[in-house]
């Protein structure tokens, strides 16, 4: 029954399986918030904490939007 519904599907042009790229994270909602807070100067440790990742998880996140040399203004 479960294989007749997903050909079904197939045939009326739904994609199956996972999404394709890499999604969202919690962090994108964030990302304006996240700058002020670097070029004000606060620590990463502190930024994750704030919203609940963890230190790794925030610098995986900088990486990938290249955040990583914010740092705060003069």
């Amino acid at each position: 029954m479960e294989i007749q519904i997903r050909r079904v599907a197939r045939v009326r042009g739904k994609i199956l399986g996972l999404q394709r790229g890499p999604g969202k994270t919690c962090l994108d909602i964030h990302e304006p918030e996240i700058i002020a807070l670097m070029k004000n100067g606060s620590q990463r440790q502190f930024i994750a904490r704030r919203y609940g990742v963890t230190s790794a998880g925030l610098l995986h996140w900088l990486k990938r939007h290249d955040l990583v040399n914010i740092g705060p203004e003069p």
